[in-house]
């Protein structure tokens, strides 16, 4: 049964890719056309992304993300000074320090004034007595102050003991405790802190409790024991960890060391003077011995546990903009988190990690929605280049090239060599696509599968009333088309010869080549349908290239010599199954430097003359055989020239000295030209 389709009026929805998603498609088929490795190019496209030239559409690969995080963190580091916390808590301290000092004199003023004025409810006794109490309490808490250390820490530890007269004085220094406690110190461990910040006096005890046992979990942890009784410590204590408990030992230690990690940045980024008087600033402020401990403690287990580097990573500061303490720690925050995405994304590319395994999350919040919306892009490359049709994927699990996929490369590399001549050398070839085969005749004949599309239309109605009557509507059968007679075609069978030596690609000359190859492969199947293409390639030996292995094709990385003669014999033998016209296009930067002799391989470089004498015999074979050769060499050099201009001699074929730019311009426009007079005459 004939296949039934549907059609419906286009609307704009029934696009199968989106411009972010084309334009990363394009960009995969040309690497693939250049490279001729799936997997590989799949890589560099989600390395590199797609910046298509004049086009409203850009999509960001893993390079230009890691070079924005990068250039980020750079910006973050040049501007400020994280050292200038200490500076805010000395600002800090000596607000306390002048606020009771302040309160003292105040004091002292209010006193001296009830001497001299007793109120009604004092009398002058008892106000002299009282002053003379205040000013004594004055002169030693005035000594305490003029004693205290003058590193921060010490002071603190001082002040954490004194008592204050002023209550404004006391209220700042409480402030300044408790920031250090929220800000530093409740920020390593927040899912323990927050738990031990709401416990009840009573509960402190069981507070403890647990804080010591995690830490004997974590010790058997890490001595390897089997089972350390994670199990049984979240049952007692997951209320401790919030509505998502970690489901493992793993997320347990995972959660703790990226909230202890943004202290310790800001620790290893600070000088070692400034790291000092801060954890003496910290340890100061901890009111229970044994909390302090086992806090101690579970720093110490984290940091052994740690793996891939310090935990907290220093970060080195060149700027002068002072930070507080809260932003200090938002600031290493960030950079703690720019550099796990900066280490997700070097995986992808050096590691063979997935983009699966990127934080989306992450990614938008450092880079924006624009990253963010690449990333998916990029996510899912190879899934609709499969939904495309242009990849299948094959019984070993790779990826591997459609029919569909091997066309669409040779369209480009097509409409990409056409595109340039129509560009740049306008006029000077023929390359009008109009019609194919001859010229037409008056006369028809029955359509045949393969033939061109060129349909009588006023004969196929005749041929479709004749068999069908004069009801209507006329229904059209196969055997009722009736196409235009041509001129006889002429079949042409053509060789392209490819140097696949490694001077090619270390010269820059190979991926033309191969588009050229790509293109006259598609050229003849589409335009020229009846000819025959073979395609060699040639280096230390030569050997023939299926088509549908062209989109594969890549240079040979390991054999450095050019063995002409023996791509003339394969290419001679693979002709000899046709009669008509027969010609070899030949594309190489180098003189031969090899071939075969008695079915032994000789090699020297520079050329010898008994290769070059070798090379020539075949060269003479293959005209007698009646075959053209067409050379196209791509460089210059006097040697070269003159056996080029041997070969020319003896087989009377053209030969042009060009570059890898203009080689598409002269091998498929002269094939084509030269196809069209073989047509007509």
């Amino acid at each position: 049964m004939a296949p039934y389709y549907r059609f419906s009026r286009w609307d704009g929805t029934q696009l199968l890719s989106d411009a972010a998603d084309a334009a990363l498609l394009n960009e995969f088929l040309d690497d693939a056309l250049a490279r001729g490795d799936i997997e590989a190019s799949l890589r560099s496209v989600t390395r590199r992304g797609a910046h298509p030239r004049g086009e409203d559409v850009d999509v960001q690969g893993v390079d230009d993300m890691l070079r924005q995080l990068r250039q980020q963190r750079q910006e973050i580091l040049r501007k400020h000074d994280p050292g200038g916390i200490l500076d805010d808590l000395r600002n800090k301290l000596a607000e306390v320090i002048s606020t009771e000092r302040e309160g003292i004199q105040n004091r002292l003023a209010a006193a001296e004034s009830a001497v001299r004025n007793p109120p009604d409810n004092l009398d002058p006794d008892t106000a002299r007595r009282l002053a003379e109490r205040l000013r004594e309490m004055a002169q030693r808490s005035e000594a305490t102050l003029d004693a205290l250390p003058h590193d921060l820490g010490g002071a603190v530890r001082e002040l954490n003991s004194y008592e204050f007269m002023e209550p404004e004085a006391q209220r700042l220094f409480d402030e300044l405790k408790q920031l250090i406690q929220q800000q530093f110190v409740d920020r390593q461990f927040s899912d323990l802190t927050e738990t031990l910040r709401n416990s009840a006096p009573q509960d402190m005890q069981a507070a403890a409790q647990m804080m010591r046992e995690l830490n004997e979990l974590l010790r058997r942890h890490i001595r390897g024991d089997d089972d350390p009784g994670f199990d049984e410590f979240m049952e007692r204590w997951g209320n401790a960890f919030g509505d998502s408990p970690p489901q493992d030992i793993g997320q347990l230690i995972d959660r703790l060391q990226s909230q202890a990690a943004q202290a310790q940045s800001l620790m290893n980024s600070l000088t070692p003077d400034q790291r000092q008087q801060l954890q003496d600033l910290i340890a100061g402020l901890l009111d229970d011995p044994e909390m302090a401990r086992q806090m101690a403690e579970l720093q110490a287990n984290l940091d052994t546990l740690r793996v891939g580097g310090e935990l907290g990573r220093q970060f080195r500061f060149s700027g002068n903009e002072p930070l507080a303490m809260q932003d200090a720690l938002d600031v290493m925050e960030r950079l703690n988190r720019m550099d796990a995405l900066e280490d997700d994304l070097k995986r992808t590319l050096y590691g063979g990690g997935s983009l699966d395994g990127i934080d989306t999350d992450a990614v938008r919040d450092m880079l924006g929605e624009d990253a963010e919306t690449s990333l998916e892009s990029l996510r899912h490359l190879a899934e609709r280049a499969v939904e495309e049709g242009l990849l299948r994927t094959g019984e070993s699990g790779a990826h591997e090239f459609t029919a569909r996929g091997i066309r669409k490369i040779g369209e480009k590399a097509l409409t990409e060599i056409f595109g340039y001549l129509r560009r740049t050398y306008s006029g000077r070839h023929n390359i009008r696509l109009n019609g194919q085969g001859g010229e037409p005749t008056e006369t028809t004949r029955p359509y045949h599968y393969g033939d061109e599309f060129n349909i009588d239309l006023r004969r196929t109605l005749q041929a479709a009333v004749m068999r069908g009557g004069k009801s209507v509507p006329v229904r059209l059968e196969p055997d009722d088309f009736q196409t235009h007679e041509t001129e006889e075609l002429a079949q042409a069978s053509t060789v392209l010869m490819i140097d696949l030596s490694l001077s090619m690609a270390m010269r820059g000359n190979f991926v033309m080549a191969k588009k050229v190859a790509l293109a006259l492969d598609t050229l003849i199947r589409t335009r020229f349908s009846r000819d025959n293409l073979y395609v060699v390639g040639f280096s230390t030996y030569a050997r023939e290239m299926k088509p549908e292995t062209l989109a594969y094709l890549s240079w040979d990385e390991f054999e450095p010599y050019t063995n002409i003669q023996h791509g003339l014999t394969v290419a001679r033998k693979l002709l000899a199954r046709h009669t008509g016209n027969k010609q070899i296009i030949m594309i190489s930067d180098g003189e031969p430097t090899a071939h075969l002799e008695s079915g032994r391989l000789f090699l020297q470089y520079p050329p010898s003359p008994r290769t070059i004498q070798e090379t020539l015999k075949e060269v003479a074979r293959t005209t007698r055989s009646g075959i053209s050769i067409n050379t196209f060499m791509l460089e210059q050099s006097a040697f070269l020239i003159d056996f080029i201009d041997r070969l020319t001699r003896i087989n009377k074929g053209r030969v042009f000295y060009t570059s890898a730019e203009r080689l598409g311009e002269y091998v498929v426009v002269d094939y084509y030209r030269s196809r069209r007079r073989s047509l007509i005459s």
